[in-house]
């Protein structure tokens, strides 16, 4: 993993995306020679056809190490992005100039080549990293849990502290130790893990483990101590500033582009049906301060009257026609844009939660407030990295994701974030 302004990120990610980028712009000049053109556009059209292409391809996720590993996934993800960089390439093409149209014809092809060549034969086993793990108990449940969804190799798993875990690492070529445990030693003697040290086997304890491989941190495996004592959760000057400098221009951006829409959209549920078109509600904020979060209407007028205060749920009866539109296309948060610049809120953190669920919330589960070390967001890390959630165990798994996020803020997290909220709100994942 390499780690960037706080933030991990897989390493075999970085590399292919290099490695990509060289090999498509290669390929986009040699194509774009091929086609004749004489007039020095090479390096501008090599450098469009790697962005091109490769914001493609992340859309697709094939920087995902294991979707890209899969022969049935990356075939049709492969396709799916080539298509539609052509398709949005063509237009392109047909109108520039009469001299150049066939050289960036041939450029595109190139690039297109280029790319899927190496995706073919790209060696991915490599990139796997190879474990040795020793625990017991939930600790050891749940980082097994969690590895199920990475891309490492597991090659076995003591459950007896005493193992000699050299000669168990090095019969397997292990890579790296990783201790799970209940209690609050590391459960191994501190002999045998310098011996894996000194071996050349890195030892990670399986909080770091898991934050730096899946970018989040699971509440089964955190110790208090590990919140005092670690790195992160007290952002310097700079970050804070960048971080509310990105809330504030790119809030105030989105605002002006999207106004027409808002017009339409507090129109349409004026036709819609009856009542306020904006919906005001508690929301609790940094420091669990509460404030009143805007959303355009989408349920009926007194929707929880029976019921209280509950999370939505699939095809929820009290969604009304156009607000199941804007659940769906996340429209109906355009009006948090007010909360995001008169500073209830930032375009990224956590997501408020209602004070009625929290109480719950803070009850069941450990650590639920340390979401509140930072000003709530429209999107979040949590929001792109976990599905809607709709119960306590939904809570509990996106608060792993906020933790990280809180431990780990930034404006580079913020602007993956930003990023891949884009994707999602256009693909239509998660919402309800």
């Amino acid at each position: 993993m390499a780690r960037i302004a706080g933030h991990y990120v897989p390493a075999s990610g970085v590399l292919l995306f290099a490695a990509e980028a060289a090999v498509i712009a290669a390929a986009a000049r040699a194509g774009f020679f091929v086609g004749g053109d004489s007039q020095g556009h090479v390096v501008a059209v090599a450098v469009a056809c790697a962005v091109g292409l490769q914001l493609a391809f992340y859309w697709a996720d094939l920087y995902d190490v294991r979707v890209a590993a899969d022969d049935s996934r990356k075939g049709r993800r492969l396709l799916f992005a080539l298509g539609a960089t052509f398709a949005v390439a063509a237009p392109v093409t047909l109108v520039a100039p009469v001299e150049l149209r066939g050289a960036l014809t041939f450029a595109l092809a190139g690039a297109g080549v280029g790319a899927a060549a190496l995706r073919a034969i790209a060696p991915w086993d490599p990139l796997r990293t190879r474990l040795m793990i020793v625990g017991n108990g939930r600790a050891l449940d749940t980082l097994l849990t969690e590895l199920r969804h990475s891309h490492d190799v597991v090659l076995g798993v003591e459950r007896d502290a005493s193992v000699d875990l050299v000669t168990r690492a090095r019969q397997g070529n292990a890579q790296v130790v990783v201790t799970a445990f209940d209690d609050d030693s590391f459960g191994v003697p501190a002999q045998t893990l310098l011996a894996c040290r000194f071996a050349g086997i890195e030892v990670v304890e399986a909080m770091a483990y898991v934050q730096r491989t899946r970018r989040k941190v699971p509440i089964e495996l955190i110790r208090p101590e590990a919140l005092v004592y670690d790195d992160g959760f007290t952002p310097g000057l700079a970050s804070v500033l960048g971080h509310r400098a990105i809330s504030l221009v790119v809030g105030g951006l989105i605002a002006l582009i999207f106004a027409p829409v808002a017009a339409a959209v507090a129109l349409a549920i004026r036709l819609d049906s009856r009542g306020p078109i904006i919906y005001r509600q508690t929301r609790v904020g940094r420091g669990g301060k509460r404030f009143t979060m805007l959303k355009f209407r989408t349920m009926k007028v007194d929707a929880e009257k029976g019921t209280g205060a509950v999370w939505a749920r699939k095809n929820d009866p009290r969604v009304t026609r156009v607000g199941a539109f804007l659940r769906r296309t996340r429209l109906d948060e355009l009006p948090q844009l007010h909360n995001v610049l008169r500073g209830d809120m930032d375009l990224v953190g956590p997501r408020p939660e209602r004070p009625e669920l929290i109480a719950t919330l803070a009850n069941a589960i450990p650590f639920y407030e340390v979401r509140h070390l930072v000003r709530p967001g429209l999107t979040g890390w949590a929001q792109i990295g976990y599905p809607y959630g709709a119960s306590v165990e939904d809570a509990r798994q996106k608060l792993a994701y906020d933790i990280y996020y809180v431990k780990h803020a930034s404006p580079l997290l913020d602007l993956i974030v930003l990023f891949h909220t884009a994707k999602v709100v256009i693909m239509g994942r998660g919402a309800r």
